[in-house]
């Protein structure tokens, strides 16, 4: 097929992409089960994380999870509560540094008084992760 210019090739591409096959596989095929491979990876890789976690910091994912976001002074004395808190100085911060699955809330002001202040929640692109992890071990 001959093509007079650029947009022609473009317009015959729009209609050819959607049929394409890559050994019997429709483009879009493939990249839905990429995307799934994907998917599944990343949640193998939060559960194992989870998985490899003391019972404490697990409950603070949890507590996390039912009331974000907390600030460590709060998840402190809430572990304390269901009697879990171990004696610890602090929680989410080191699950922050631990796993990454814990982050700061964006765009909070300074403050001196971070155990108090200082908020945390679950790294969005991860928080259906731990969702389901937590669903899972319930069933």
């Amino acid at each position: 097929m001959r093509f007079r210019d650029d947009s022609e090739i473009i317009e015959s591409l729009r209609e050819y992409l959607p049929t394409w096959q890559l050994g019997g596989i429709a483009a879009e095929e493939v990249a839905q089960q990429a995307t799934k491979t994907a998917d599944e990876r990343r949640w193998q890789a939060v559960k194992k994380e989870i998985d490899g976690l003391p019972d404490y910091n697990r409950e603070g994912l949890r507590l996390l999870l039912d009331f974000p976001p907390l600030t460590d002074y709060t998840a402190l004395q809430k572990l304390g509560q269901i009697a879990c808190q171990h004696s610890l100085a602090s929680i989410l911060p080191g699950l922050q540094n631990v796993t990454g699955i814990v982050r700061i809330v964006p765009n909070q002001p300074a403050t001196r008084r971070p155990e108090y202040e200082l908020q945390f929640e679950i790294t969005p692109e991860l928080k259906p992760y731990v969702e389901r992890y937590f669903r899972s071990i319930r069933s």
